[in-house]
């Protein structure tokens, strides 16, 4: 009974988002550092708001990685968030895929319940990746680095996409998910 209701409470814990930094690892040593290195950058910290946290590993992917194209991966799988993560890191350039499993991961050792999401996006369904995080209000919210990104650094729109922390249906996109 005592381990159910610690499980009960550690899965309150995470679902509020505020678990402890490093909560969530990827079980891989140097990948998990690199993570941690990142999030150092982009001046998260401890004691800090959990959210402001996410915010500046966002912005810090979105501003200091690049477009690359690279190998795409089928809808509905995740399998792919560990390598595409790797490669972000090694060449700090990658595609939709590696910005989302770098945020993935970000997200997840600051103890969010992070998922990664290939589908596809705009009338035209074209593949993508993008994060999805459960929040406490109960709604799941939509994240996409790589497409502020090209609206900011590679198109300099004037009004660029907010993609941290959207509702999917108030996407300026449609996202078709698997």
């Amino acid at each position: 009974m005592k381990k159910i209701i610690a499980m009960i409470a550690l899965a309150a814990l995470l679902l509020s988002g505020c678990a402890a930094k490093s909560e969530y690892t990827s079980g891989n040593k140097a990948l998990d550092a690199q993570v941690t290195a990142l999030l150092r950058d982009a001046g998260a910290q401890s004691g800090q708001d959990a959210e402001t946290n996410l915010r500046a590993a966002y912005d810090y992917i979105r501003d200091h990685f690049t477009y690359l194209g690279t190998a795409q991966y089928e809808a509905g799988t995740d399998d792919w968030t560990e390598q595409a993560a790797e490669q972000m890191f090694a060449k700090k350039k990658g595609n939709c895929f590696s910005f989302a499993a770098a945020f993935l991961y970000c997200a997840r050792q600051l103890g969010f319940q992070a998922r990664a999401v290939a589908g596809w996006r705009g009338a035209e369904k074209r593949p993508h990746a993008w994060v999805m995080i459960d929040f406490p209000d109960g709604k799941s919210y939509l994240f996409d680095v790589l497409q502020e990104y090209v609206s900011l650094h590679v198109n300099k729109d004037q009004k660029p996409d907010k993609l941290f922390k959207i509702l999917p249906e108030d996407a300026p996109e449609k996202y078709i998910f698997p």
